[in-house]
């Protein structure tokens, strides 16, 4: 048994150990969600008056995770000098929480890990003496994380999470996403999102899937600046920069290692955040109920964004010609698309976001077939069936692009019914079904503001919780996808709000939200016209 492995089972067994807190099994919310937080409090206490002591001190983990590591990780749990110095062991939900934070792995991290291979000393961490030569020999000419290939990061991963399984990470209490959205400022937010990139890691995924793990659950989690994520294509991305402005929370994904040949870095969009826990939550609301929606975010961080994306001293990009890849989901698909007429962004991926303004639109049309691009985009856009989102705004990026100057699709992701898999045809008429249409009956402009607030809120809240946020991928699945190269014309209508799977009454009540909501804040009537595409 090499050193890896008994350091494995030396962790495995200190988790086992700090398996304190019998977990609520039902996966009803209705019934497990009042006994969270007596659940909680209970074992807080217990652990507390018992002293639940474990068996490793700092000292020791120094040495498995690393000295500045261990640092940092001290720094976020708010340990006091004598929580770190001392030697007596930690308490076990101290060493819990330090295994979560431990599961995110910083690029710093990785550099501290290679200076050490390459300081000379005779033995490396928990390694052996000839263990140690063996590793120094496989990073031989390699100073900088940069300068690593895919597989030599890899290896620095291993080293920096010894652990055999994910459950011991989390002490046997895997986190249950009980339909809540918990930011990454909570506990249980930072959980979710150790475990979402833990899970990237060891399992294997689609470029799909990673885009769908990244928009619709690591986005709202608040991702530190520095930590590395899986990338797509393989390899691995960090976080270089977060940017948070005017409504808009955006992160620049630079893509790591030496592997770099046909990978995009990623600018990725956080949606709208309606919890006051979330950094810029109130400017992000108010973005979300503008006109023009998600005006105000892209303008605010151009500067900022303009820099990042042109200067390669910034360090996120090689060169000024190097174009990027974005990422958006739902209000955060908005500033997307309204960025991809400020800045190189060479593929476009709004994930349930509504569609723009028309102007904004045709302007990028323009650039498009006319050339003024200067690049080849590929625009594409994923729905859910049941969302509503995708039916506000006035039309969506690529309505009036040429197929011949740009690659554009729309996929429509719906859950397989009971394990059938459906024709193009029947998957499209049960869309059609399941799509929220608002009653023929229904006439906006004889009802009152408050019937509109109340009615597109209620419905918001439901979608919100159901398909808009749902991770369609990760469960069987069908999805219904219409291609520029092969339908334009329906892609098109699609696009443009002009088919029976759109209707534009919701952007209508949307509008009327929106200046119920200026009048409320006493801001000035900027309402648009709704002109039919």
């Amino acid at each position: 048994m090499n050193s890896l492995a008994i350091q494995q089972k030396e962790l495995e067994e200190i988790s086992t150990l700090c398996t304190r807190r019998p977990s609520i099994e039902s996966d009803n919310p209705v019934i497990a969600r009042p006994f969270m937080a007596l659940h909680h409090l209970f074992w807080t206490v217990h652990d507390r008056v018992v002293r639940d002591t474990g068996t490793k001190t700092c000292a020791y983990f120094r040495k498995v995770f690393g000295a500045k590591r261990m640092e940092r990780i001290a720094t976020q749990m708010n340990m006091s000098e004598n929580e770190r110095t001392r030697d007596e062991p930690l308490l076990k939900p101290r060493t819990s929480e330090l295994f979560i934070r431990a599961a995110e792995v910083y690029e710093d991290d990785l550099q501290e890990l290679l200076e050490e291979i390459h300081s000379g000393r005779e033995t490396l961490r928990y390694f052996t003496a000839e263990e140690t030569t063996a590793l120094r020999a496989q990073f031989t000419g390699v100073s900088r994380v940069d300068e690593c290939s895919d597989e030599q990061i890899k290896t620095l991963m291993s080293i920096l999470l010894p652990f055999a399984k994910i459950e011991h990470i989390f002490c046997n209490a895997l986190p249950r996403f009980m339909g809540q959205l918990n930011v990454g400022t909570s506990a249980e937010g930072v959980r979710e999102r150790a475990y979402t990139i833990e899970t990237m890691r060891r399992s294997p995924f689609s470029e799909t899937e990673w885009i769908m793990h990244l928009a619709k659950t690591l986005a709202h989690r608040e991702i530190p600046e520095g930590v590395v994520l899986p990338y797509g294509q393989g390899g691995f991305c960090k976080v270089h920069k977060v940017l948070c402005l005017g409504g808009t929370f955006k992160y620049f994904i630079r893509v790591t290692g030496s592997d770099t040949t046909n990978k995009k870095s990623v600018i990725l969009y956080r949606g709208t955040a309606p919890f006051s826990q979330s950094q810029g939550s109130r400017e992000s609301v108010g973005d979300c109920l503008g006109d023009p929606m998600g005006y105000q975010g892209p303008i605010a961080t151009y500067t900022e964004s303009h820099a990042l994306l042109t200067d390669p001293a910034r360090g996120f990009v090689r060169s000024r010609a190097e174009g990027v890849m974005g990422i958006g989901m739902s209000l955060g698909g908005v500033h997307l698309q309204r960025d991809a007429l400020m800045h190189r962004i060479e593929r476009i991926v709004n994930v349930v976001g509504p569609g723009i303004d028309l102007a904004t639109a045709n302007s990028y049309a323009h650039m498009v077939n006319t050339g003024a691009l200067g690049y080849r985009p590929r625009i594409e856009h994923y729905f859910e069936d049941g969302d509503i989102c995708d039916q506000l705004g006035r039309v969506h990026l690529g309505f009036g692009c040429d197929p011949r100057y740009a690659d554009m699709r729309v996929s429509i992701l719906s859950p397989m019914l009971e394990g059938v898999r459906l024709s193009q045809e029947a998957l499209k008429a049960h869309i059609h079904r399941v799509r929220q249409i608002l009653p023929n009956s229904f006439q906006s402009n004889d009802l009152c503001y408050l019937w509109h607030a109340a009615r597109v809120v209620a419905e918001s809240v439901r979608v919100l919780a159901g398909a808009h946020r749902r991770n369609t991928l990760l469960g069987p699945h069908q999805s219904l996808d219409i291609l520029s190269q092969e339908d334009n014309e329906q892609l098109q209508d699609i696009l443009g709000h002009r088919t029976a799977l759109v209707d534009p009454r919701w952007e209508l009540l949307r509008q009327r939200v929106c200046s119920l909501y200026r009048q409320m804040i006493r801001q000035p009537e900027r309402m648009l016209t709704y002109v039919p595409a």
